[in-house]
């Protein structure tokens, strides 16, 4: 076997180091594959290859296809580095998207670069420079950056190299992120918030799971009064029901690590409605309404200016001032509003 081991010298001022290559491993450009960075304290920074690609679901839902293709128009339309920052709640998709539009550069000959560590300094953007055309991925950035060690990697941001890249960020808290990257396009061109699950893209995945009418409307009760529904809950909540089709969704949720109460309906009388400055009484629009424990909870009242249109006062733990037995006042917007709790009432979810 010919061995293409080859030896070249490399001067620098006064140093010479000796530098021994296989002429055989040599390419002028990055292979596209998934890298992660590496880094060790004799060889410096190095690649190690991870897989071709990101493996991703068959059927892709909610507007992940589409924000990727304006990701790609936007990368393939700018010079230098186009920077986007990904950022909601767990689960919600943010490295889907990600992996979905690296996987379209991918398919381009572009390379992938995960950061899954700390790096900064001159070392480390130099190396990021001399890779040429890559998408960079910074998963969990705010967990992996602080604050003051994410500006150093503003000039990887600002583009100042030749270099076409795409740095993808992705983070759960957008509190988390430097305010030099915020409100400044030429660094974070785009920012994508990630919150609840789209009604029609839950809707969408248990219909291709093949929920039946009755499980669904169940799932869409569950999901109507939680603040928080991610991809991971949803799909959590079908793989629970299919090995327990018998049971009703929301007692699935019982053994679930989901945050979950279930609601309680309860009727309230209004007893009282006063300007708490001048005392002067106001009309409820209703005395008798029902109140959640899992939504927000509104007491209307007659505007005497617009008799069609009430104003909505919300009462929550957070304004409540005085209670009496089952008696409760509140104190809201320039309102006093003083409610007797009559008891539960039957729920009627979903038959």
């Amino acid at each position: 076997m010919k061995n293409n081991v080859q030896t070249r010298y490399n001067t620098n001022g006064e140093i010479t180091t000796v530098v021994k290559f296989n002429e055989d491993n040599l390419t002028d450009k990055l292979p596209p594959k998934v890298y992660t960075l590496m880094f060790d304290p004799d060889r410096g920074y190095f690649l190690k290859a991870e897989r071709d690609r990101f493996l991703l679901p068959t059927t892709i839902y909610g507007d992940t296809s589409d924000r990727s293709d304006k990701i790609i128009t936007a990368y393939d339309s700018r010079e230098g580095s186009t920077g986007i920052l990904l950022f909601g709640d767990k689960g919600s998709g943010k490295t889907m998207l990600a992996e979905a539009t690296a996987n379209t550069l991918l398919d381009r000959g572009v390379a992938t670069v995960l950061v899954t560590s700390c790096h900064t300094g001159d070392a480390f953007i130099n190396f990021l420079n001399d890779l040429g055309d890559a998408t960079i991925i910074f998963d969990e950035f705010g967990k992996v950056y602080s604050e003051d060690s994410q500006e150093s990697l503003l000039p990887l941001l600002d583009g100042a190299s030749s270099r076409k890249r795409l740095i993808l960020l992705t983070e759960n808290r957008r509190s988390l992120i430097n305010d030099f990257m915020l409100n400044r396009p030429g660094r974070v061109y785009y920012v994508f918030e990630y919150g609840k699950l789209e009604q029609d893209v839950v809707e969408a995945y248990c219909v291709s799971k093949g929920l039946t009418k009755k499980a669904l409307e169940q799932l869409m009760y569950c999901y109507k009064t939680m603040p928080t529904f991610s991809f991971d809950i949803l799909k959590a909540i079908v793989e629970e029901h299919k090995l327990y089709p018998n049971e009703d969704v929301e007692d699935l949720l019982e053994d679930l690590n989901i945050m979950y109460n279930k609601e309680v309906l309860y009727q309230v009388k209004v007893l009282e409605i006063k300007n708490y400055l001048t005392n002067e009484k106001l009309e409820p629009v209703d005395t008798l309404l029902t109140f959640s424990t899992a939504k927000r909870n509104y007491v209307p009242v007659v505007d005497p200016e617009d008799l069609d249109t009430p104003d909505e006062y919300q009462v929550s733990q957070n304004s409540l001032v005085f209670t009496d037995n089952n008696k409760y006042t509140y104190k809201t917007t320039g309102l006093l509003i003083t409610l007797e709790e009559l008891g539960e009432v039957p729920s009627v979810k979903y038959s």
